[in-house]
């Protein structure tokens, strides 16, 4: 062979070559974000948005539980005007949804089993889409008594766990009649 054929060769097996490394690379990164997109999707919106079949029978039932008190004797008395009818939380069947919004792992599991042992028995777990600062209560309208009832029982071991109103522009405050999210 003469010195140009030869020449000529080297140059094509050096880009056969630039072809084969950069088609390694653009498909390991691609794997790579692939994987990434499953393991985000099956954490933060498989268990949250999506539900599945699996779900049928487990999920709660999200609309609010609480009902005025029913009298335990009949009386023609009524309350006063301006007092407000008290109000009875029904906690087996109320739905809590409580959030790990920055906290240690591990943390809305033990909210929910510190709820499910004050009587909550529809509380479930849940991660949060963003990260949160503190212990906040979100009550959905006409449920300041559930969420003044979750505060307390959350208060014996978090004093400084707050009451607000839902956010209707932030989904992860309105998931349930009461939704927990545990921040840093």
């Amino acid at each position: 062979m003469n010195k140009r054929k030869l020449k000529m060769m080297k140059r094509k097996d050096a880009v056969l070559g630039r072809i084969i490394f950069t088609s390694i690379v653009v498909i390991t990164i691609l794997a790579i974000g692939f994987f990434w997109y499953l393991g985000y999707w099956a954490t933060n919106l498989g268990s949250s948005e999506k539900a599945s079949i699996a779900m049928i029978g487990k999920t709660p039932d999200l609309t609010t539980s609480v009902a005025p008190e029913t009298p335990k004797a009949t009386t023609t008395e009524s309350a006063p005007k301006g007092v407000p009818t008290p109000v009875v939380v029904q906690k087996e069947t109320l739905a809590v949804v409580v959030l790990n919004g920055g906290a240690p792992k591990g943390s809305a599991a033990n909210l929910v089993e510190a709820l499910k042992a004050d009587g909550f028995k529809k509380a479930v777990t849940g991660n949060s889409n963003g990260d949160y600062s503190g212990l906040v209560v979100y009550r959905a309208d006409g449920n300041d008594a559930a969420a003044e009832a979750v505060r307390k029982t959350l208060s014996v071991k978090y004093p400084t766990v707050s009451v607000k109103p839902a956010d209707p522009k932030n989904v992860e405050t309105t998931k349930a009649a009461i939704t927990v999210i545990f921040g840093k």
